[in-house]
């Protein structure tokens, strides 16, 4: 039954994908903000964002009814972009000459990402870019839908690597010049331990900062963020390196989850309607607030 319902969705998918690559880019995206607008409307996982918010003090509550709404809009036409099956939309890259740089110092580079705008475009742009770059990713329990998602990677010139198997390989790909794009926003697991995101406390992967200390290969930030004319501004940002002379290593590494999650909570807190991590439950524990104005 379950594999039923997996090809069923899969299926839906696909004609979605055909239905939005279809119509002119415009449309498609308008489409994608009413949806996201009825999701608003209906209060999908609502409490999660407010929850989030008001637990990282983003903004007063007066405030978040407005910027929750853009961000349910927005996600709709982020998600529409992804879904067609179409050339990248009209953008500007802002600092791709940091990654030429930084290749040069040959130990590889880590791109670190949030799920912030629109993170596939990036593979979709630095895939044809750059002959040696992986992505980090987790398998979906849809196969089918994985599947798809693995392909329209692939097409891209990206190569997938999946959690179970992402240490060697990622050391593999470093050893060679080549780049590694991990999402490292979302709660660590059994691979991660306690470090500070958006001010609090919360449960962060281990692996880049681990392979950071052990290698000394660069990092860069990089997000593509919609503009209000449809286009993109793609950002390329340096993360420095810390000094590390006198610590342990677990300290090491402690230091720089705790710097590369502060260089992505900047640009999250100022860019927050484009994040969709506020939909997800990354913070444990944490008290379930509710707005006290109508």
């Amino acid at each position: 039954m379950i594999k039923f319902f997996n090809y069923i969705s899969y299926l839906f998918l696909l004609l979605t994908e055909k239905l939005l690559t279809l119509l002119p880019r415009k449309a498609a995206l308008f489409m994608g903000r009413i949806g996201g607008f009825i999701l608003y409307i209906t209060g999908f996982r609502k409490k999660t964002v407010i929850n989030n918010m008001i637990h990282v003090a983003l903004c007063t509550p007066e405030m978040m009814e407005p910027l929750i709404k853009d961000l349910y809009c927005m996600m709709g036409m982020y998600a529409v972009d992804f879904v067609r099956k179409k050339t990248p939309p009209i953008h500007e890259i802002k600092g791709l000459e940091i990654l030429r740089k930084l290749l040069e110092n040959k130990k590889g580079l880590i791109p670190i990402l949030a799920h912030l705008g629109n993170w596939e475009l990036l593979a979709s742009l630095f895939g044809k870019e750059f002959s040696r770059l992986c992505v980090i990713a987790k398998k979906m329990n849809n196969t089918y839908v994985n599947a798809w998602l693995e392909k329209k990677r692939t097409d891209s010139h990206v190569e997938v690597i999946y959690r179970e198997h992402a240490l060697r390989r990622m050391l593999q790909v470093l050893s060679v010049n080549g780049l590694v794009a991990i999402l490292i926003d979302q709660r660590g697991g059994g691979h991660g331990t306690e470090a500070l995101f958006l001010d609090k406390p919360a449960s962060t992967v281990k692996t880049v900062a681990g392979i950071v200390y052990k290698t000394g290969c660069p990092v860069v930030s990089t997000y593509a963020l919609m503009r209000d004319d449809l286009s993109y501004d793609v950002f390329i940002e340096e993360v420095p390196v810390i000094d590390t002379d006198g610590m342990s290593q677990e300290e090491a590494i402690k230091a720089y989850q705790n710097l590369h999650n502060a260089v992505l909570s900047s640009i999250i807190r100022k860019n927050p309607k484009h994040y969709f991590g506020w939909f997800h439950k990354r913070f444990k524990g944490k008290v379930n607030y509710r707005l006290s104005h109508k």
